[in-house]
């Protein structure tokens, strides 16, 4: 009845999409949007959270709601700037170092559709 429909086809497919990727990304205790977060701080540590949303082309309280998980997890650290309180974030704690190679693996394996 709708495979014509494009709309209806794309949303089907995010919904497919995203499955895997929880799926994907559930044994190492990640939500989808919370792997791509940290793949992002792993590959440009140091940036802004804003610029993290503009990269991520999220809203800026989505990021924050992101990062908290990431950072209650132990795998991000915030360090205040002085022009910006919520300050830059890098990988950050001893689970992350004691983790970080197996996490590069993980996630640059599971997201190497995403160009760089």
């Amino acid at each position: 009845m709708f495979d014509q429909c494009l709309y209806f086809n794309t949303t089907a497919l995010a919904r497919v999409l995203e499955r895997e990727w929880t799926r994907a990304f559930k044994p190492f205790g990640l939500t989808p949007a919370q792997a791509f977060m940290l793949r992002a701080v792993l590959l440009q540590p140091g940036m802004l959270q804003s610029q993290l949303a503009k990269e991520l082309v999220i809203q800026r309280p989505t990021a924050t709601r992101v990062l908290d998980g990431l950072q209650n997890l132990g795998l991000v650290e915030r360090r205040p700037t002085s022009n910006d309180g919520r300050g830059r974030v890098q990988p950050g704690g001893r689970r992350h170092q004691q983790h970080a190679y197996h996490a590069r693996l993980i996630f640059f394996y599971l997201t190497s559709c995403i160009p760089n």
